[in-house]
C-alpha cells in the first residue's frame, strides 16, 4: 500500500492537489467505488472531479460534494486512535498513490502509526492564510465562519518540517504559477504528470473561488 500523506490547515486546498495528480492515473480518485468504475471507464474521471466543485449558488453545501478519505478508505479510519478498523480492499485499486489527509499533528502521527506498515509520502502544504480565510468565508456552513487566527497559529507552531519529504510554501490555488508546485511533488514519487490534462478541473476549481 502506498499513502499520499497530505497534512495541511483546513481550508488550505490540499484536496485539490491529489485531484490534479489523481489524473495521472497514479493516484486514486478519493472514492472507493467511483475509483473501480474509473478503471473500466477512463472519462468518468473528470466527469466525478468536475462533480465535487458545487455551483456558486451552492457553495455552502461544498461538503456534501467534495470526495475524501472515509469514501476512499472505508469507515474503519479513525484518525483519533492510532489503530484501524476494517478498510476497504484497496488492493482492487491497483499500484496507486491512496490520498489522505489531515489537519493537526495528532492526526498526523495517529496516521503515520496506523499505516506504519505502508509506503507513506509526507507533504507539508502550508497554505496562504489568506487563501484559507476566503475559502472557509466561502465553503463553511455558517455565515460567520472565518479563519481562527489562534487556532492557526496552533497549528504552525506545531509543524516540524524534518517531518516531511515534500513542502509546499505560500499555498494558493488559485494562482497558476503555483501549479507547477503539483507538477514538482508528482516527480518526488514517481509520477510523470502533465498539468494541462487536469485543466478542466482547475479552471472550475478557480472560478468557483474567484469573485
Amino acid at each position: 500500500m502506498k499513502i499520499l500523506l497530505l497534512n495541511y490547515y483546513g481550508g488550505g486546498g490540499g484536496k485539490f492537489i491529489a485531484n490534479c495528480l489523481s489524473y495521472s492515473h497514479r493516484v486514486a480518485f478519493p472514492n472507493f467505488h467511483i475509483a473501480q468504475n474509473i478503471l473500466k471507464d477512463n472519462e468518468l474521471l473528470e466527469q466525478s472531479l468536475l462533480a465535487t466543485i458545487p455551483s456558486k449558488e451552492n457553495s455552502k453545501q461544498w461538503h456534501f460534494y467534495e470526495q475524501g478519505c472515509f469514501q476512499l478508505f472505508g469507515d474503519g479510519l479513525d484518525h483519533s486512535k492510532n489503530k484501524l478498523g476494517e478498510l476497504n480492499d484497496l488492493s482492487q485499486l491497483g499500484d496507486v498513490w491512496l490520498p489522505l489527509v489531515s489537519h493537526y499533528r495528532v492526526q498526523f502521527t495517529n496516521y503515520l502509526e496506523c499505516f506504519k506498515d505502508a509506503t507513506v509520502f509526507k507533504v507539508l502544504i502550508d497554505a496562504d492564510p489568506t487563501f484559507i480565510d476566503s475559502a472557509i468565508r466561502l465553503k463553511w456552513p455558517k455565515k460567520e465562519h472565518c479563519l481562527d487566527i489562534d487556532d492557526y497559529q496552533q497549528w504552525k507552531n506545531s509543524i516540524v518540517r524534518s517531518d516531511y519529504d515534500f513542502v509546499i510554501d505560500n499555498w494558493n490555488p488559485i494562482i497558476s504559477n503555483n501549479h507547477s508546485k503539483i507538477v514538482e511533488l508528482a516527480k518526488h514519487i514517481g509520477i510523470n504528470f502533465d498539468l494541462s490534462s487536469a485543466k478542466n478541473y482547475i479552471d472550475k476549481y478557480i472560478n468557483f473561488h474567484c469573485d
